[in-house]
């Protein structure tokens, strides 16, 4: 009598603990969770939790406490979580060099057939995304704060994303069409910060975009003599001055080109005065001689 009790005491609290775990399990189900990313959305694919795929697995030489929290795979593309009980730089740090270890190098932008300002990292290197060679696969790593000493580590891999197996077109010769343009004979000049950072933070609120007007001019006036008389005419409209001389620095550089004579550009750097740290840098580059 005693014995089947308790039997029946198990088998109860089996039968109340089983729903609790599969609600638990079931809070968001799979078919919601892959309908909902973009990835899976496009192509499908498999949720993991607490595992990374194989090939990641064996990438990457974790530390003591790091811990998986799952990840996404599909066809082409991967994408596993986890979490290092260590700072973000320090994070970055650990994968970058078990990934060096492991043959991956980081990945270089392709050498620009234009020059002047470039959208792109400093220095034309992507630093959190990388390479191998001979293998199509890219690897791309970002880290953010997720508690006290403790950072969140995205690690994505696609395949076949044409990032890694495209040559370098440093010596690519130009076709003579773009030969003449005038940012042709210009070096890559790269931004001295994070232009994605850049881009958001810097980035002035409009709602149609920015525009621009160039206009002749031919007059005794001195420099100082022309701002001031389009100011009066703005000042009279009630617009206000902004910027001062020092806020706008403007310096030009010139070059031989081979045969055809000098060519300049100019840099104009503008302090942008309501937004602390920013910056409005333009370029100009003169035509090619004839």
């Amino acid at each position: 009598m005693r014995a089947g009790h308790v039997l029946c005491a198990v088998l109860f609290i089996f039968a109340i603990a089983t729903p609790v775990r599969a609600q638990s399990n079931e809070q968001i189900p799979k078919e919601l969770a892959l309908a909902l990313m973009p990835v899976g959305a496009a192509e499908g694919g498999e949720i993991i939790v607490g595992q990374m795929p194989m090939d990641l697995t064996g990438l990457l030489t974790l530390p003591a406490g790091a811990h998986v929290l799952g990840s996404f795979v599909s066809t082409a593309y991967a994408q596993s979580v986890l979490t290092l009980p260590v700072r973000t730089d320090s994070a970055l740090a650990i994968v970058r060099k078990s990934l060096v270890e492991h043959g991956f190098t980081t990945r270089s932008a392709i050498t620009p057939t234009m020059g002047g300002l470039q959208f792109g990292p400093p220095g034309g290197v992507f630093p959190n995304s990388f390479c191998k060679s001979g293998d199509p696969t890219s690897l791309t790593i970002t880290a953010q704060f997720y508690g006290p000493s403790t950072t969140l580590v995205h690690v994505m891999r696609n395949v076949n994303a044409g990032l890694c197996d495209q040559p370098n077109r440093a010596d690519a010769v130009r076709p003579q069409s773009m030969q003449d343009y005038p940012l042709a004979t210009l070096p890559p000049l790269w931004s001295p910060g994070d232009y994605r950072i850049s881009n958001v933070r810097c980035r002035r609120p409009n709602t149609m975009g920015d525009q621009s007007q160039n206009q002749p001019l031919l007059t005794d006036l001195s420099p100082t003599e022309v701002i001031a008389y389009y100011g009066k005419q703005l000042d009279s409209a009630g617009w206000k001055s902004t910027s001062s001389d020092t806020d706008r620095i403007t310096k030009t550089w010139s070059k031989q080109i081979g045969t055809r004579g000098t060519q300049e550009v100019t840099l104009t750097v503008t302090r942008v005065a309501s937004q602390n740290g920013c910056y409005d840098v333009s370029l100009r580059a003169s035509g090619l001689p004839r």
